[in-house]
């Protein structure tokens, strides 16, 4: 007879050996795809050579139809994405971009086949976003890629997924400029950067043919593909607290009409704001999330008070604290804070003190580690890891309304952004605009590149108010400031 023992031996050596037939399959599938767009590239550039194979595009077609939709690639969404799918809709949709604006007008045909070119090798660009009973994942997409468009809607619009074969994001241009946005749920910034910076250097190098000739058509050196969760490699468990959020001072106004978005770029020397930073002993984020509270407070000082403070969400990126790579999200938001006390005046320099005293207490590797553990331990408490999603989703959207009222405005820096050397000569500048939220009508994001800043206002307000004092703030210290528009406001 059978023993227990060799039972469950004969069980394991089942399991593990579907297991390694169902990761060949995924392998095969994978090298099928990527032949598939190589051979389809190459043809494009070489229309009299018969270099294409279309069968392999078919092989890889029929494997996916002959097999249960199991055995395709999928992942679990990562600590900072599970949220997003919940409370996304037309009036909010987690959507941002990011941009990269060329000194020549793009060709919308050869940019359509760079990103045939790059999309399969950026394995967590290449997926689709799928509902479990428990929570949402991703899993892989086969469709060829989105098709590249002229831009002809306001920035960072809801994705509808169904019109966009699956993809979770659409790249569109408009002049010169190149747009990539991108659904929250499968990206951070930096992880669509690496996305976007690899798009523009294999568009110019169909563009410009003796690029190619020299630097070929490989990725550039340093770039990551890898799609891992980070989160999961650097939490330790902790308890689960109660949700806790103190209101906040939200900017109050009218909207504009029809949905429409405003989007006010203002460019500035780095080395001049960088000065100025330094004279109020802060970083240039520091200055320029204290600028947005003191320009707010300029407006509605009568209606902050200490039990209303303002209080701005600011992103930080958790690779350089840990010293690892991801395209997936690996950030954690931390909150700058002005609280004014009653029967004082505010001065600037009192505003650049709190927001200061309050990021860089946050900002340690120890609070950043306690901030991710927490998240995650929430993530993985058996409760919330079994409750259906029917039940759970109710729940979720109380708790995002509640931390709506929380925050005033949110500020995201990218920082210094370079291009690889063989294609400075043909970007002009790396860009990112954000989308506006629910209790957040008005939201900054800002970008460097060479020596120019750019401090950019996302606004769905009417009044121009807040923006007015951030750029008078700095023309008030002698420093030229640009300032272009989406020409919603004129």
């Amino acid at each position: 007879m059978t023993s227990v023992n060799e039972l469950k031996k004969q069980y394991r050596e089942n399991r593990d050996q579907i297991r390694r037939r169902r990761r060949n399959l995924r392998e095969e599938q994978k090298n099928l795809r990527q032949k598939y767009h190589l051979e389809k590239s190459l043809a494009k550039q070489n229309p009299d050579e018969d270099l294409v194979n279309d069968q392999d595009f078919l092989a890889y077609k029929e494997s996916i139809k002959n097999n249960k939709s199991d055995e395709l690639s999928w992942e679990k969404l990562d600590n900072s994405a599970l949220m997003y799918p919940i409370i996304t809709g037309e009036d909010m949709s987690n959507v941002y971009r990011m941009t990269a604006t060329l000194k020549e007008e793009i060709n919308p045909e050869l940019l359509q086949r760079a990103l045939d070119s790059v999309l399969p090798k950026f394995p967590g660009f290449n997926s689709r976003l799928r509902q479990g009973m428990h929570w949402y994942y991703l899993e892989e997409n086969g469709k060829p890629a989105p098709l590249v468009k002229k831009e002809d809607d306001f920035p960072c619009a809801y994705i509808e997924a169904s019109k966009n074969r699956s993809y979770l994001f659409r790249v569109t241009y408009f002049r010169c400029r190149i747009n990539l946005e991108v659904f929250h749920v499968i990206a951070d910034g930096t992880g669509a950067l690496y996305f976007l910076k690899e798009i523009v250097y294999q568009y110019l190098r169909l563009v410009h043919p003796e690029l190619q000739i020299q630097y070929g058509n490989g990725l550039s050196e340093g770039v990551t593909v890898s799609a891992k969760d980070r989160f999961e490699e650097f939490y330790d468990k902790k308890p689960l607290r109660p949700y806790r959020f103190q209101r906040a001072f939200l900017i109050p106004g009218q909207i504009l009409s029809g949905e429409r978005v405003g989007i006010i770029h203002g460019y500035l020397k780095v080395s001049e704001v960088r000065e100025m930073a330094h004279t109020y002993q802060a970083t240039i984020n520091e200055l320029i999330v204290s600028v947005l509270c003191y320009s707010i407070w300029q407006e509605y000082s009568r209606q902050i008070t200490p039990e209303r403070p303002i209080v701005i969400c600011v992103p930080v990126n958790l690779r350089p604290v840990f010293g690892v790579d991801t395209t997936k999200n690996f950030f954690v938001n931390v909150n700058a804070m002005f609280r004014p006390e009653e029967g004082e005046e505010v001065t600037f320099a009192e505003v650049v003190s709190q927001v200061r005293e309050s990021l860089r207490k946050q900002t340690t590797r120890e609070e950043l580690q306690n901030r991710l553990s927490t998240n995650v331990s929430t993530e993985k408490n058996l409760l919330s890891r079994m409750v259906p999603m029917m039940f759970k989703n109710p729940v979720l959207k109380q708790i995002h309304k509640l931390s709506q009222k929380s925050l005033t405005s949110t500020v995201t820096n990218i920082g210094v952004q370079t291009v690889a050397e063989p294609y400075r000569e043909y970007v002009d500048f790396i860009n990112v605009v954000l989308a506006h939220a629910k209790g957040q009508p008005l939201k900054l994001s800002v970008s460097s590149y060479g020596d120019t800043i750019a401090i950019n206002v996302t606004s769905i307000l009417r009044s121009t108010k807040i923006p007015r004092n951030i750029y008078r703030f700095f023309t008030d210290h002698d420093m030229e400031v640009s300032i272009s528009t989406n020409g919603v406001y004129r």
